[in-house]
């Protein structure tokens, strides 16, 4: 077994080391301060078993040291033995005790002795400890026996007063007590129970599950609930409610078993009538259920009616608004058609009579020409959209075709005193379908004239891209054409309003359809346009092989092989005049109608130049192969 701790607290370090040798000799652990505030502070950390302490010191003396530990709930059961040598009279021993030494011991300190007072010390703090330990427990069980009082006091009185049927039985079951509560439920005594029912609860009650209940109860040693119909004292039906609590004690053994029979008849009548309007209620929601279902399959399908009939109500309405914009189409269609063919209808009509025979002609070809045109262009139009175009693709000189297209617009242009200049390149060979890509340029002309006004200007001309591709421009002085309307220039329909022009309206099909007829002969198409300063349209073919002239001059028509040719009457009618002055000019022999007229417009004789002019004005009637053989057999 261990030493005692021993703090020893005095001034003198001597004093210090010789109670420290001699205490150690017994085998004591031994702590050392110098005052009594240093005291305290070891006494508190290390909590010592006795405490040997100096009076007189410096900074706290050991009166005030004891005052201190005694205050502190961690020092204050540390005895105190006071060491002093001045302090001895009786007075002093009293006052050294009445703040809490346990014990008094002069100086010199003689060893024998200070283990003496220190063993007797440390029995009467042991015996004190033990002492205050049995106070506590006595308390503690004192404490306990009261509350275990109140709460018997309590269980009686409830048990006595309460309307409940309390049972008390021994830790096997068997009957102690009942109360007057049981007297009063079931109308039987304690002794008639016994009587009537045995001597155990599992024995007498009439609990189908008794024998599991009761056993779960032991077992678990918790407070288990069942219920159970009963006769009562007027041998009426009663529902009861038993609460089976073990009675547990300290060492957690079961003593007894507490049955308490609460009567629920009411509460269970009130459960069934409860549960029985739940099962009305559970069939009208089924009900109510069951309706709502079919409520919602109804609206389901009112409301899938509902979209159906706005959808084919939105369909009607995108339907009429399709036809209100079809028809309104048509109108407008009709309109700019019939407007469209009555300006060149009106044309052939009303050729100015000043106008000699061949120009009246000349003017009505070319008004109805234009008519066909127009035709043309809304038929083929769909057919190129469909696939069904076909192209008849030969290599042709660019400037005979834009000598028939200008010579269709002329009389369009003298209407407005328009100058149209040709400006193709001579000899300029492409790959073309003639007869589309002259109404290609037709349509171009065509649609320059309608937005150039009065004394306007109107170039068509030609450029090489590069030695496979042709470019050919139609230049106007027109108003050009507006930002927000190029998206629409060839697009089906598309109408641009000159503004300048008197409000010019077309079905913009022919727009379209050039577009359509460039890009089949793989070529591309497109403008330029800037407002008040006039539109450039372009488009690019292909180039084809180049045309190699040869001339010459013949001194007398006799030298020409003479050849028959076979013409119409109306070609009869043009080309008589012409034949009529060639008796008196020189003849001569190309292949290529444009050198012929190029070269003879060398030649400063006046008829010679009318004749060329009226050439010129009339080509659009005859093919090369023709105007050849006419030039051969003139």
């Amino acid at each position: 077994m261990s030493k005692a701790t021993i703090l020893v607290i005095d001034d003198e370090q001597s004093f210090l080391d010789i109670i420290t040798n001699n205490l150690k000799q017994f085998d004591y652990k031994v702590l050392q301060a110098l005052n009594g505030k240093m005291g305290c502070m070891v006494a508190e950390k290390f909590l010592p078993d006795i405490i040997i302490c100096d009076w007189e010191m410096p900074v706290m003396n050991g009166i005030e040291a004891i005052r201190h530990l005694k205050s502190q709930d961690i020092t204050k059961e540390i005895p105190v033995i006071m060491a002093t040598g001045a302090m001895t009279s009786s007075e002093n021993l009293e006052k050294a005790l009445n703040v809490g030494a346990v014990d008094y011991i002069r100086k010199p300190i003689d060893s024998i002795e200070l283990i003496a007072r220190i063993n007797s010390s440390l029995k009467l703090a042991n015996s004190y400890k033990e002492i205050k330990s049995q106070n506590e427990l006595i308390k503690t069980q004192s404490e306990h026996l009261r509350q275990v009082n109140l709460e018997l006091e309590k269980l009686s009185i409830v048990a006595r007063e309460t309307d409940n049927a309390v049972i008390i039985t021994d830790e096997n079951f068997n009957f102690e007590w009942v109360n007057e509560g049981f007297t009063k439920l079931f109308g039987v005594t304690f002794n008639d129970l016994i009587l009537s029912k045995g001597l155990s609860l599992i024995e007498g009650s009439s609990y189908e599950k008794i024998k599991e209940v009761t056993a779960l109860c032991k077992e678990s040693k918790k407070t288990v609930q069942y219920e159970n119909m009963l006769a009562s004292k007027d041998n009426k039906s009663i529902w009861v409610q038993t609460t089976l609590t073990p009675i547990i004690d300290d060492s957690g053994k079961i003593t007894k078993f507490v049955a308490i029979d609460s009567d629920i008849t009411e509460i269970k009548l009130a459960e069934i009538a409860i549960k029985l309007q739940n099962e009305k209620i559970q069939a009208h929601k089924e009900e109510l259920e069951a309706f709502n279902e079919e409520l919602t399959a109804t609206n389901e399908e009112l409301h899938y009616q509902r979209e159906e009939i706005l959808n084919q109500a939105e369909q009607l309405q995108q339907q009429n608004e399709q036809l209100q914009e079809m028809d309104e189409f048509k109108q407008g269609m009709t309109s700019m058609i019939v407007h469209d063919l009555k300006n060149p209808l009106n044309q052939i009509l009303n050729v100015p009579k000043t106008y000699n025979p061949q120009k009246q002609v000349a003017a009505m070809q070319q008004s109805g020409k234009q008519m066909l045109n127009m035709v043309m262009n809304i038929l083929d139009v769909n057919k190129y959209e469909e696939g069904k175009m076909k192209l008849y693709i030969k290599d042709k000189q660019l400037i005979f075709i834009a000598i028939e297209a200008v010579n269709q617009v002329q009389f369009l242009c003298e209407q407005k005193e328009i100058n149209i200049q040709n400006k193709i390149e001579h000899g300029l060979v492409a790959r073309v379908d003639e007869e589309v890509i002259e109404r290609v340029m037709v349509n171009l002309l065509t649609n320059a004239i309608k937005y150039t006004p009065i004394n306007g200007e109107i170039v068509i001309s030609s450029n090489h891209l590069s030695d496979e591709m042709a470019r050919i421009e139609v230049t106007d002085t027109g108003e050009g054409i507006a930002e927000d309307k190029k998206q629409l220039v060839f697009q089906k329909f598309g109408q641009i309003i000159a503004k300048k022009s008197g409000g010019v309206r077309s079905t913009g099909l022919g727009l379209t359809f050039c577009k359509l007829a460039v890009e089949a002969h793989g070529g591309e198409i497109g403008f330029s346009s800037e407002v008040g300063k006039g539109t450039t349209f372009w488009f690019t073919l292909h180039l084809g092989e180049t045309v190699h002239i040869k001339m010459r001059a013949v001194e007398k028509a006799e030298e020409i092989e003479k050849e028959s040719i076979a013409f119409t009457e109306e070609e009869r009618r043009m080309l008589e005049p012409i034949i009529n002055q060639l008796k008196a000019f020189t003849i001569y022999e190309t292949d290529d109608i444009e050198e012929i007229l190029a070269n003879l417009k060398q030649n400063k004789s006046e008829n010679l130049q009318k004749w060329v002019l009226l050439m010129e004005n009339n080509i659009s009637t005859l093919n090369q192969v023709k105007f050849i053989e006419l030039l051969k057999n003139s």
